[in-house]
């Protein structure tokens, strides 16, 4: 697995834009008013929202580092279902080759020497792969079950560090597997705590250890998702659903 590195000590996570681009300016915004060392995405920039090509150009005109999420692939390979193809067919071509390219993870490094154990490790989803759920608190809506022990501590795969944070899930929580601190962020675009608010994450590295401050923007999550249930793309009404109740609601027609 590929893994790139960066130093610095605050750092602005964004993670799971969907595609939502007003969701994702309201972030940029705030970054503007508070700004911080450097910015990292950790994954799922194109697939469910209405604007995926412009979520994309964005991230990629920013020059911030950037790894894979699990949708970013469903959306290079068009592997589920209508959804995937009508948003691949709105990339450029050489957007799906920057998702290719992407790493799978991230060390955030407080100094040039600082050791893995010292340093921040960003993955989408878990260390082993981009697609496993783990669920280390109670779900707001009681929609997801809290992972096994043994399954959380296969997930990690032996990573150690001061902190792993991911996205994925849409949910901030935090906890620990075996001693290893883990975090996750919420969603950009399709937050799934009831809080329509577009999240992000700050990570602050202070007296030896890293931290995370939560954040959330408000911005006009009513229009979007109307525009989203109006556009008679796949799954329109439940996309539109899921943005409107801020949770993880079945993908039906």
């Amino acid at each position: 697995m590929d893994w790139t590195e960066i130093f610095a000590t605050e750092v602005a996570i964004v993670s799971d834009i969907h595609g939502n681009r007003e969701a994702y300016e309201a972030i940029l915004a705030d970054l503007e008013e508070n700004p911080v060392d450097a910015v990292v995405y950790a994954g799922d920039y194109a697939l469910f929202g209405d604007r995926p090509a412009e979520v994309v150009k964005l991230v990629r005109r920013s020059g911030a580092p950037a790894i894979v999420g699990n949708t970013d692939e469903y959306v290079v390979e068009a592997s589920k279902g209508p959804i995937s193809e009508w948003t691949r067919a709105r990339l450029h071509e050489d957007d799906l080759r920057w998702i290719v390219r992407l790493p799978f993870g991230c060390w955030i490094r407080p100094a040039v020497d600082s050791t893995d154990v010292e340093s921040l490790a960003l993955v989408h989803a878990t260390p082993a792969d981009v697609e496993a759920t783990l669920i280390l608190d109670e779900d707001p809506f009681g929609d997801r079950e809290l992972t096994p022990a043994e399954d959380a501590r296969a997930m990690m795969a032996g990573l150690r560090a001061n902190l792993v944070v991911h996205g994925h899930i849409h949910l901030a929580q935090q906890g620990e597997i075996d001693g290893q601190r883990v975090a996750s962020v919420g969603s950009v675009g399709f937050p799934f705590d009831g809080d329509q608010r577009a999240a992000y994450a700050v990570a602050r590295f202070e007296d030896g250890n890293w931290t995370l401050e939560h954040r959330r923007v408000a911005y006009d999550f009513t229009s979007v998702a109307n525009r989203i249930a109006d556009s008679a793309t796949p799954l329109c009404l439940a996309r539109a659903e899921r943005i409107r109740q801020a949770r993880a609601l079945p993908l039906e027609e």
